[in-house]
C-alpha cells in the first residue's frame, strides 16, 4: 500500500521484527465524500474514490509502530446514504474500533446520526475538527450522554484536531491502544449476525410484519415466514423478500429442475417517484410496492435511470442467459428440430 500521505519511506517500511498484526477500523463522518478525497494518498493507488459511490466504502491504510512490532491498520470510510443501508452491515464483520469524524460537534442530530449506524459494542473514537473553540471533554460528555451510545460494552474516547492533516495522531492513538488490548487480552471484534437468513428477522419490528402479512394476504398473496412472496408467471417466478427489500426473479422452469445451474437475478429497481426505490430503511414499503406492481401488472414497465436498469431489459437479459445455457432447453430444440424434418419428409 502506498503511505505517502504519512510520509514514509523504502527505509523505514523494512521492519526489524517479522510481526505484522492486521485489524479493521470504520470510519463515519458528515462529509464523507469530501474527506475521503483529501485522504486519497492514504490509499491504495488502483482504487478509486467512485468505489465510495458505488459500493459504499473506501478503503485507507495507516502503519503504527507498536511493542508488538508493525499494526497494519485498514481503515474503511463508510458511506452513510440510506441507499447502502442494505449491505452495509457486512463491511462491520471484524471490525474493531470505530471512528466518527465531524466538523459539527454540538450537532446532535447529525453525529447521533453517525452514531447510530457504527457497530454496538466496540470501542469509539470522535474526533471534532477546530470549528468550535469550546470544544472539549464537558461537550463530549453531553453529547455521548444525548446520543445514548454510552453502554457498558463500549468505551468512548474523543480528540480534537486543527486540521485534517492531524488525523494521523488519531490514527497512531487507536493503534496504540489497539496494541495494548491484544497484549492485556482484551481486544475483540464485531461479529455482525444480522445477515444470516435465520437471524435477519431479529432486526425488524414484529408488528409491521403482522400489517404487512395481513395487506398481503387481502390481495391474494403468503408471505412466508422466511419473509418471502412468491409471484409465478408464465416465465418467471419473482421472490419478494420483504426482509431484505428487494426482489429475485427465477427463471420458472429452473425451480424443480434437477441441474444446479438454477438461473436467477436480483432485480435493481429503481423507480423513487412511485416508491420503488433503492434509498432503503428498515420497515419501509418499497417490497410491497414491488408486489403491488407485479399484482396489478406493472411491474414489467418500470424504468430505471439507465437503459440497463429497466425492468424489461434485466428479465431480457436473464431469459438470453438461460436459453443460452439450459441443457434441456438446448436438447428441446435439437428434438424440435428432428421432428420438424420428420414432418416435411413425410409430406414430400
Amino acid at each position: 500500500m502506498s503511505l505517502s500521505g504519512r510520509g514514509f519511506s523504502e527505509e523505514n517500511e523494512i521492519e526489524t521484527t517479522p510481526n505484522i498484526y492486521l485489524s479493521k477500523l470504520l470510519l463515519f463522518s458528515d462529509d464523507i465524500k469530501t474527506l475521503a478525497q483529501q485522504l486519497r494518498n492514504w490509499s491504495e493507488s488502483a482504487i478509486n474514490v467512485n468505489c465510495l459511490n458505488t459500493i459504499g466504502m473506501y478503503p485507507v491504510i495507516s502503519k503504527v509502530q507498536t511493542r508488538l512490532g508493525t499494526l497494519c491498520m485498514s481503515i474503511w470510510l463508510i458511506n452513510n446514504e440510506a441507499r447502502f443501508d442494505l449491505f452495509r452491515a457486512a463491511y462491520f464483520s471484524g471490525v474493531c474500533h470505530s471512528i466518527i469524524v465531524t466538523k459539527n460537534p454540538s450537532d446532535i442530530e447529525l453525529v447521533r446520526g453517525l452514531a447510530s449506524i457504527a457497530p454496538k459494542g466496540i470501542p469509539i473514537t470522535f474526533v471534532a475538527m477546530n470549528q468550535e473553540q469550546n470544544f472539549n471533554r464537558e461537550v463530549v460528555n453531553r453529547t455521548i450522554n444525548n446520543l445514548n451510545v454510552s453502554d457498558q460494552s463500549r468505551n468512548i474516547f474523543y480528540k480534537k484536531i486543527n486540521s485534517l492533516e492531524e488525523i494521523s495522531s488519531v490514527f497512531e492513538i487507536i493503534g496504540q491502544k489497539i496494541a495494548q488490548d491484544i497484549i492485556s487480552g482484551e481486544y475483540h471484534t464485531f461479529i455482525s449476525n444480522s445477515n444470516k437468513p435465520a437471524n435477519i428477522y431479529k432486526i425488524f419490528n414484529k408488528n409491521t410484519f403482522e400489517k404487512v402479512k395481513n395487506l398481503v394476504m387481502k390481495i391474494g398473496y403468503e408471505l412466508l415466514p422466511d419473509g418471502i412472496v412468491l409471484v409465478h408467471d408464465k416465465k418467471f417466478t419473482f421472490e419478494v423478500d420483504f426482509y431484505r427489500n428487494q426482489v429475485k426473479a427465477n427463471i420458472t422452469q429452473c425451480l424443480n429442475c434437477p441441474k444446479p445451474c438454477k438461473h436467477y437475478r436480483k432485480l435493481c429497481v429503481v423507480e423513487e417517484k412511485k416508491g420503488y426505490s433503492n434509498y432503503l430503511q428498515f420497515d419501509n414499503l418499497q417490497a410491497l410496492a414491488i408486489l403491488y406492481a407485479l399484482h396489478d401488472g406493472s411491474f414489467y414497465s418500470l424504468k430505471g435511470g439507465k437503459p440497463n436498469e429497466d425492468i424489461a431489459y434485466q428479465l431480457e437479459r436473464l431469459w438470453s442467459l438461460y436459453e443460452v445455457n439450459c441443457p434441456y432447453l438446448k436438447e428441446e430444440r435439437i428434438l424440435e428440430e428432428k421432428t420438424k424434418k420428420q414432418k416435411r419428409k413425410k409430406r414430400r
